[in-house]
């Protein structure tokens, strides 16, 4: 087995970092800068240069339900990694791949099946959904193929159930609703147009709703997927103040706040979503140039208590959503430009203690471990 560099010495620990806000001018609330505890985030191991042909570029990443492996798809490999993050921690490690896939032309996400068998990967350039049986992690292999050229599926997210891909395509503003429940058959069984540029996508813990940030629009728009035949819009609210070209989005642990990245805004909106129909932001972190610059991705720790924000300045920020759901404040971040070169995607483990980042730049996946207070 490949095994990776040894950066423990390299390992970069939380240092204070002031917390600018603002409210510019709006008459909303914003967070206090206080932090509320001195949490410490790690960079403690990153797949080795050998990986760096599976991992070109790369840009979506999962997390098998056990923690053990991170599946990573690559824009520049046309492929799948599938990387060993718990036989070493400090060494994770691609142990199976599928690079050059014609019909994987620019993968750009994926996400994991329930069982952890199957692995869906949306390609950008060549706008399909492949099935991906990844129960031989050594030997993953292409099982089922969706293909509806839906060029610019940049983003996807899965049902609560494990039965169907959302698949946001920016170039139409269309969300397609994909039925994977026959691995070997995928197919697209519903679409809602209208959701200009239409970027990153989350489905709600009850399986009911879709939220989808449109980017150049700043709007967080509302699908009802309760009839995955026939999604529908059902509310959506835009503000260039918090959302100023978003890029993350994430729900709270029981799906009433849904919280929006805004990546020139620096900022991390909160909004209020009990309404589908007519949500509202209620605040949040605006204009921290510090922490939350030019954000790339975001995610949420399965316990509900913390965001993770990635941003291309080769930094992991951590935003504390538990003690005050609608006070974001941040806590802790990392800064590392050796091993975290213009990181896109994060993940969390499903124990909550081990991050990992797909950086692009640098062709790694990188594992970061959290410290909690």
């Amino acid at each position: 087995m490949v095994q990776g560099r040894n950066v423990t010495k390299e390992l970069d620990t939380l240092m204070p970092r002031e917390v600018v806000t603002t409210s510019s001018g709006s008459a909303l609330p914003s967070t206090s800068s206080a932090r509320i505890c001195s949490s410490t985030i790690e960079l403690t191991g990153s797949t080795p240069s050998e990986n760096a042909t599976a991992l070109d570029g790369v840009r979506g990443l999962a997390i098998s339900p056990d923690g053990a492996f991170v599946f990573a798809c690559a824009i520049s490999s046309d492929g799948l990694a599938v990387v060993d993050v718990t036989t070493d921690p400090l060494h994770p490690v691609v142990v199976g791949s599928i690079v050059g896939h014609p019909n994987m032309t620019g993968a750009a996400s994926v996400t994991v099946s329930p069982c952890g068998n199957f692995a869906y990967v949306t390609s950008v350039y060549s706008g399909s959904l492949l099935v991906v049986n990844v129960t031989n992690r050594e030997q993953p292999v292409v099982v089922g193929e969706a293909l509806g050229n839906w060029v610019g599926a940049w983003q996807s997210a899965l049902s609560s159930d494990g039965q169907f891909v959302f698949v946001s395509v920016s170039n139409t503003g269309k969300l397609i609703v994909i039925d994977v429940s026959i691995p070997t058959a995928p197919v697209a069984v519903g679409s809602v147009s209208g959701i200009t540029n239409s970027f990153p996508v989350v489905a709600s813990p009850d399986g009911v709703l879709a939220f989808v940030v449109g980017a150049e629009a700043d709007t967080l728009t509302v699908v009802n997927v309760s009839d995955p035949e026939n999604p529908w819009q059902v509310g959506s609210v835009t503000s260039a103040t918090y959302m100023d070209y978003p890029v993350g989005v994430a729900t709270s642990a029981n799906g009433t706040l849904v919280y929006v990245a805004g990546k020139y805004s620096a900022s991390i909106a909160v909004v209020d979503v009990s309404d589908p129909s007519a949500p509202t932001i209620l605040g949040g972190i605006i204009g921290d140039t510090v922490d939350l610059a030019s954000t790339s991705a975001m995610t949420r720790s399965p316990d509900g208590q913390y965001l993770y924000v990635v941003d291309a300045n080769d930094a992991v920020t951590v935003v504390d959503i538990g003690t005050s759901p609608t006070t974001p404040v941040v806590v802790g971040g990392v800064t590392n430009s050796t091993h975290l070169g213009y990181p896109n995607k994060i993940v969390v483990s499903p124990n909550g203690e081990f991050v990992y980042v797909g950086a692009r730049d640098t062709n790694a996946v990188v594992v970061l471990k959290s410290y909690f207070c």
